[in-house]
């Protein structure tokens, strides 16, 4: 047995000793020829054999003493790396484990879940039900990361890009190259609804047909009911000092609308992690007394309008989508940013698909961010300019900023007609 650098030595003595372990000599050796074995995954390997350690017994004492006799864990650790699934994400790159802790698994399980449920109704992705020959175009049904040690030809696989490390990346999924990234197939809102079997996102239970009726019906009279939206309104500027005087000098606007309010990610709140709570009362306390029929919400919010669910979220999003980007998204249907970052939030059925590092969320509200089943219009109140991007079957739009150039947009929802304000002008 070759006997271990100095700085493979010292590596090994601070980590064990991070982990509360003190190594012997022939321990030491040991561990060093475990590494030996994986000289392109040192530090992976390293973790796993720690861990293996952690599940021996130790002595009352806390720290534990490490001797070559630890084969269990060796062998253990050894034979885990051995299975655990590499998956280049670039072609410049090294292979990458794709492992996770628990805490990692929890970050994807959610969306994962939700989108795994959905990629199994698909007809180009879920398994067929009796034994055809089909080509692989005819069929992708996903395979676990797991699964692929000793398979061949081209597998599909489902999984979460992520970065565990500083400058490196892992796809992950539950179980454990990508030559082609790709977003999971949307799902059409009516095929969504039909496998829930009338159930409704409101909290308004299982609806029954004649409802749907009953509120189709009355949808078709409010033909010319609209909504004016401004984002990036800010109330504490004297130049919209005066909102709520405004509008309750004018008895009509005042009695006959109603007035929603969105925080903003700038606003006042207990937290930056989404979604955000409603603006604090000491803000709104001033405002609520002119207008009686405003309404504080969340961010994001969600409208039902009769049959339609209209999504308001005040969000940078574009700007901070297009910073984490991994890789650059193809020009070939498109080159607008906006229509990219509808295409992403709507394949992937959430507001916004972005890491925790970069926009932490309340887990268990994670639901109010997603977009299953899809929407039929999505309002994202950016800083960005000005845009309108109708997809599949989608409105989704960006009123511009108010607060920037004095844009807004009106929409009305039956005929889903939108028209844009720039400044003085409407288009």
């Amino acid at each position: 047995m070759a006997t271990p650098s100095a700085a493979t030595r010292k590596k090994l003595q601070r980590k064990f000793r991070l982990r509360g372990f003190t190594l012997k000599v022939d321990a030491l050796e040991e561990a060093a020829a475990f590494l030996a074995r994986f000289p392109d995954a040192e530090d992976d390997a390293l973790d796993l054999l720690l861990d293996e350690l952690d599940k021996e017994p130790r002595g009352g004492g806390g720290r534990c003493g490490v001797s070559g006799g630890h084969q269990r864990a060796l062998g253990a650790a050894g034979g885990g790396f051995v299975r655990r699934a590499t998956v280049p994400l670039r072609s410049n790159q090294e292979s990458i484990p794709a492992d996770y802790s628990s805490m990692e698994k929890l970050e994807i399980k959610q969306p994962y879940t939700g989108i795994g449920i959905r990629l199994a109704r698909d007809k180009y992705f879920s398994k067929p039900a009796f034994d055809t020959v089909m080509t692989e175009d005819d069929n992708c049904e996903i395979t676990s990361i797991q699964s692929l040690i000793g398979c061949t030809g081209r597998r599909w696989i489902m999984g979460v890009i992520s970065q565990l490390e500083e400058r490196q990346f892992y796809l992950e999924d539950l179980t454990g190259a990508v030559n082609t990234c790709g977003f999971p197939p949307l799902e059409d809102r009516e095929a969504s609804l039909s496998m829930l079997m009338g159930l409704d996102f409101f909290g308004g239970g299982v609806i029954a047909a004649e409802e749907t009726v009953r509120l189709s019906t009355l949808e078709k009279k409010a033909m010319n009911d609209m909504f004016v939206i401004l984002s990036d309104v800010w109330l504490d500027s004297s130049e919209f000092g005066k909102l709520g005087e405004m509008i309750a000098a004018r008895s009509r606007l005042k009695e006959h609308s109603r007035f929603l309010f969105i925080p903003g990610p700038e606003d006042a709140g207990p937290s930056k992690a989404l979604p955000r709570c409603t603006l604090p009362k000491y803000l709104t306390e001033e405002l609520q007394k002119h207008i009686p029929n405003a309404i504080f919400v969340s961010n994001p919010c969600r409208v039902k309008f009769y049959t339609q669910e209209i999504v308001f979220f005040q969000q940078d999003l574009l700007y901070r989508m297009r910073r984490s980007c991994l890789i650059p998204p193809t020009t070939e249907e498109t080159s607008d940013p906006f229509e990219h970052l509808v295409a992403t939030i709507t394949h992937q059925s959430h507001l916004c698909p972005l890491p925790l590092t970069v926009q932490p969320i309340i887990w268990n509200y994670d639901h109010c961010l997603r977009l299953y089943p899809t929407p039929h219009t999505i309002v994202l109140g950016d800083k960005s300019e000005q845009k309108a991007f109708k997809y599949a079957g989608i409105t989704c739009f960006n009123p511009g900023s108010f607060a920037n150039d004095s844009s807004f947009a009106a929409y009305r929802p039956c005929t889903k007609e939108l028209e844009v304000s720039i400044g003085n002008g409407v288009v």
